[in-house]
């Protein structure tokens, strides 16, 4: 029996406390004994077999190992996944060598049972009652390379597949997997510092989203194909590029919308503070619809606020700033021109729409468009949309004549009193109207 301390040689593993017992006859040499992994307790067994006292050629040398992987044994590993994977997980492995000790396979097992994967959304979640096995084969390739064959992930939630191959000389991998019956697949290309860039690919559609925490329906519907620019340092996330294909896509948001088969594209920069992702920055172009800006996250990663460098949409050029509030957002918007011919012919309205949580709008333009050919200018309104319909709209404007009007939509019994005021000419006193529309969201009043 022996016990020592072992030097791995690696930054993040530690070998320690190993204790063997060692038994040898003309068969073989058999050791069993523990060691701690990074302080995690691991059972190995190691046969070595011989024939006629020397090596045997056609058996292999096997060493098995079998422990469990706690959140502190993760974390000193340099894997800690947060949230999204918490409780132990038991591991074991088999590897076999040649009789030279060259490896000739290795194959690894999870068992998930014990382990909560909690993702931002409920659909793929898994419970720590609820059984669970993640497999992967590993045989050597050429000029040093491994290739990682039989990758299986089940759970209640999850069914993967796939298979990876590595190069170490070259510090590359690249792989394939399948997960829930939507593709990946991704390639990794490291450096000497440690830094590393991973590209992957992703078949993705609206329900996936939903299925990680990003609802995007109804507003995005549909087929998005996704892919992902991910810079690393050793373990870390540092950078983090999200770009979506939305072609196959619908898309049915406020004022714009987008049937499938037109060309269109966003692009969402991301990155890692406290183990959490936070949205950076986003640019998205489509027909006659273009928009760039960054967020301003809060302590918990989620934005608090998004700054809209420029949006052109038809003959709306402005920016602004939209802010999180409870139980909705707050716009403020200041630009050059406003097309609101979709608001006020209702083609805006939609389910998109009217799913919208509340929104407090206030903003300046200098020219708003009304209907085809007609423009207001020096423009400055404050509107609250909530419950599907706009419960307040403040508005004062420039007729081309040089005169001014004023517009005001409230909340009242039994519907909305809208008025507008405005004067005939220059220097004459001010005519004005109201009525009372039931509460739609758009509200139409002919005024005197």
């Amino acid at each position: 029996v022996c016990s020592s301390d072992l030097a791995s040689g690696m930054e993040r593993l530690t070998l320690t406390g190993g204790t063997f017992s060692l038994r040898a006859d003309a068969n073989g040499v058999d050791a069993q004994g523990t060691m701690a992994v990074n302080g995690a307790p691991m059972q190995v067994d190691f046969r070595y077999p011989l024939h006629n006292a020397g090596p045997a050629h056609d058996t292999p040398a096997v060493i098995t190992a079998r422990g469990t992987a706690t959140d502190d044994a993760r974390r000193r590993f340099g894997i800690d996944a947060g949230d999204l994977l918490r409780g132990p997980i038991g591991l074991s492995a088999r590897l076999e060598f040649d009789w030279q000790m060259a490896l000739s396979s290795a194959a690894f097992e999870a068992d998930l049972r014990g382990a909560q994967i909690d993702l931002p959304g409920e659909v793929w979640d898994k419970d720590a009652a609820a059984p669970g096995q993640a497999r992967f084969v590993v045989q050597p390739g050429a000029g040093g390379s491994l290739n990682v064959t039989g990758i299986t992930l089940q759970t209640p939630t999850w069914n993967g597949t796939g298979a990876i191959s590595v190069a170490a000389a070259s510090r590359q991998a690249s792989g394939n997997i399948s997960l829930n019956g939507y593709d990946v697949g991704f390639r990794w290309q490291g450096e000497a510092d440690g830094k590393g860039l991973l590209l992957t690919t992703l078949q993705a559609d609206d329900r996936m989203l939903a299925a990680f925490g990003y609802p995007v329906a109804p507003w995005v519907t549909g087929p998005m194909p996704m892919a992902f620019e991910v810079h690393t340092a050793r373990t870390s996330i540092t950078d983090l590029q999200v770009s979506a294909n939305l072609r196959d896509a619908a898309l049915r948001v406020p004022l714009y919308s987008k049937d499938p088969g037109a060309e269109a594209e966003a692009i969402l920069g991301l990155s890692q503070s406290g183990g959490a992702f936070a949205l950076r920055s986003f640019q998205v172009s489509a027909p006659e619809f273009a928009a760039t800006g960054t967020f301003v996250s809060g302590p918990d990663g989620a934005w608090q606020r998004i700054d809209v460098a420029r949006l052109v949409l038809s003959e709306t050029d402005t920016a602004g700033m939209i802010e999180r509030r409870p139980g909705g957002f707050a716009i403020t918007a200041d630009g050059q021109a406003l097309d609101l011919r979709s608001i006020l012919t209702g083609a805006a309205v939609g389910p998109a729409t009217a799913a919208l949580p509340a929104v407090e709008v206030s903003g300046h333009f200098g020219r708003v468009l009304v209907a085809e050919g007609r423009w207001l200018s020096d423009v400055t309104a404050s509107a609250l949309y909530s419950g599907g319909a706009w419960r307040r709209v403040n508005a004062g404007a420039r007729l081309g004549n040089g005169s001014s009007v004023t517009f005001d939509l409230a909340d009242a019994q039994g519907g909305q009193d809208v008025t507008i005021r405005s004067p005939t000419r220059a220097n004459c006193s001010p005519r004005s109207g109201s009525s009372r529309v039931q509460p739609v969201a758009q509200a139409k009043s002919r005024a005197s």
